[in-house]
């Protein structure tokens, strides 16, 4: 299960550095739960962009990479995220968007890039073939979407020994011809988090669920230095009785739409946080009228007691004189999985 089959889970459920080798998940006991991150793609990725080719799956890269040594038949291991890419734009491609943009000077292209992304268990941090954990799923990243947030989630059984938790992308043009400079800017965003869940631990599971709208109607405000646009909060799930390293994983979606009479498409963003703190940092499409948004991650708690978890919107406009107006918050939902850590 990959992307259309996160948003269906998560609505049936409403309901129910460098390349990160370097960052580890250690293997668990029966008793135990533990967590390993890997944030924001590597600098030669973000920097070049994603090469864009004409056949599929053309030029693979990795995206994030969790280590997973010493893995043992008996355990669970959950693993999800998102990684954030854009299409280039005419003002990206003239550099008046942001200043390292891997877009600046291309030429530009008038299809749709297709955007293939899967997760593999590999045998190193580079490698982008290995046991296939979530086959290729595809995202079109449209020219009004702009911003293309990818989400990904899987779970599996550890079977043994060691090995990689890879997040692979590739980009084509659906078969239409490329130039040889054609790509996709990669975002310093997003992150891969990736939970071994003891024998022992796994029935300890507490869910935690809301699904009423904090707020129906948001301001769309300009993005500019004169504007301060705040976020405001869809959802909001208070976590009980959480214990100092507890992991908490975070599952939520969103629907928004904009009027009709927009000339404009918002740029509308969310993020997960905890206690203020973010679990899945800010993501999102310009939403060119009905777009729907999912965002996944994990943290470890830091202390006990009760956690406040969050899905805040901020939805922005880049020209001014677009007019005003606001966004409509439609539906959707916040789930937290508390996992005992010991």
């Amino acid at each position: 299960m990959l992307f259309a089959g996160v948003v269906a889970g998560l609505t049936a459920a409403v309901f129910g550095v460098g390349l990160a080798g370097a960052v580890s998940a250690p293997a668990p006991t029966v008793e135990q739960t533990k967590l390993g991150t890997d944030k924001r793609p590597p600098q030669r990725l973000r920097g070049n962009g994603l090469k864009i080719t004409r056949m599929k799956y053309g030029k693979q890269r990795v995206v994030f990479s969790v280590a997973v040594p010493g893995r043992v038949a008996s355990e669970t291991l959950v693993a999800l995220g998102e990684y954030q890419v854009s299409f280039c734009t005419q003002d990206d491609i003239s550099g008046g968007g942001a200043p390292n943009s891997a877009c600046k000077g291309i030429s530009p292209y008038g299809y749709t890039p297709q955007v293939r992304t899967r997760v593999t268990l590999a045998p190193t941090p580079k490698a982008t073939a290995g046991t296939v954990l979530a086959d290729w799923q595809t995202t079109e990243c449209r020219n009004p979407t702009h911003h293309c947030p990818i989400p990904f989630k899987t779970n599996f059984r550890g079977g043994t020994g060691d090995g990689y938790v890879n997040v692979i992308t590739a980009a084509d043009s659906g078969g239409q011809n490329v130039d040889k400079d054609d790509v996709l800017d990669v975002e310093k965003k997003g992150k891969l988090d990736v939970t071994r869940i003891g024998a022992n631990r796994l029935p300890d599971a507490k869910v935690f669920t809301d699904s009423t709208l904090n707020a129906k109607q948001i301001p769309v405000v300009p993005d500019t230095p004169n504007s301060s646009p705040k976020s405001k909060v869809a959802f909001s799930v208070r976590v009980r009785d959480v214990k100092k390293h507890d992991v908490l994983e975070a599952y939520s979606n969103l629907t928004v739409s904009k009027p009709s009479s927009y000339q404009f498409n918002p740029l509308v963003t969310t993020k997960v946080t905890a206690n203020g703190r973010g679990i899945v940092e800010v993501n999102g499409p310009n939403c060119t009228g009905t777009c729907s948004i999912v965002d996944l991650g994990a943290t470890r708690a830091r202390k006990p007691g009760a956690l406040r978890i969050k899905l805040v919107v901020r939805p922005v406009r880049n020209d001014p004189a677009a007019g005003g107006g606001g966004v409509t918050l439609e539906a959707g939902s916040l789930m937290v999985i508390r996992r005992r850590a010991r």
